[in-house]
C-alpha cells in the first residue's frame, strides 16, 4: 500500500475486509504507529502484514539504491 500519508488509516479500513488468507499487506507509508495498531485489529489473522520505513524522500524518482526498513518487531 502506497497512499498519501493522511489517507493512509482509511485505506486500510476500507480493503481489510478483502484482504484473501495468504495474501501481504505491504505498507510503505512513512507513518507507523496508527497503521500497525489498525493492521493488526482488522486484518485476518491469515494475512500477513509488512509495515516499511522509506528512508527518501517523496521527491524521489528512482528506487534504484534507495534504503527501506522492514518493521519485523510488529
Amino acid at each position: 500500500m502506497s497512499v498519501p500519508i493522511y489517507t493512509t488509516t482509511k485505506v486500510i479500513e476500507e480493503i481489510a475486509n478483502s484482504m484473501q488468507p495468504g495474501s501481504l499487506m505491504l505498507d510503505v507509508t512513512s507513518v507507523k504507529v496508527e497503521p500497525i495498531k489498525l493492521m493488526k485489529k482488522l486484518l485476518n489473522k491469515d494475512v500477513e502484514f509488512i509495515p516499511t520505513q522509506p528512508i527518501f524522500g517523496p521527491k524521489t524518482t528512482n528506487l534504484n539504491g534507495q534504503v527501506v526498513c522492514f518493521d519485523t518487531n510488529r
